[in-house]
């Protein structure tokens, strides 16, 4: 009987797992202090069905450096990528499958100093 509730409390807590909505490394940086009151432009928009985020910084490759380690954990969530080298630019859309909802990461970073981040989908897939 115990192996039983045993089993039956591991499926219920395995399924509670991949009803979690992912979590994004690079969304973090919305809510950090030091981002909003460093000069960087942050917008974000919150609609009912939709909601996005959006980051500019420049010149300031330390943080830029940070974004870019966030983006590639989070990669590797991605159901697909998109990615494009340009020069010195490097630019990445990575789309995000979840509950029947697309999460969209576009990643742009034109050198090593300077970079844009954009965060966008419907604002359920956020909870």
């Amino acid at each position: 009987m115990k192996r039983y509730l045993f089993l039956i409390c591991g499926l219920i807590l395995s399924l509670s797992c991949f009803a979690a909505p992912p979590a994004l490394q690079c969304l973090s940086l919305f809510n950090r202090q030091d981002i909003r009151q460093s000069g960087h432009k942050v917008v974000i928009i919150q609609k009912p069905d939709k909601t996005s985020y959006s980051l500019t910084v420049q010149n300031e490759a330390k943080l830029c450096t940070e974004i870019s380690t966030m983006i590639e954990s989070d990669r590797k969530q991605a159901s697909s990528v998109v990615e494009s080298y340009e020069g010195a630019e490097h630019s990445l859309i990575i789309t995000i499958d979840h509950n029947n909802t697309e999460l969209k990461i576009i990643y742009r970073s034109p050198s090593a100093d300077a970079c844009d981040l954009f965060i966008t989908g419907p604002t359920e897939a956020y909870k």
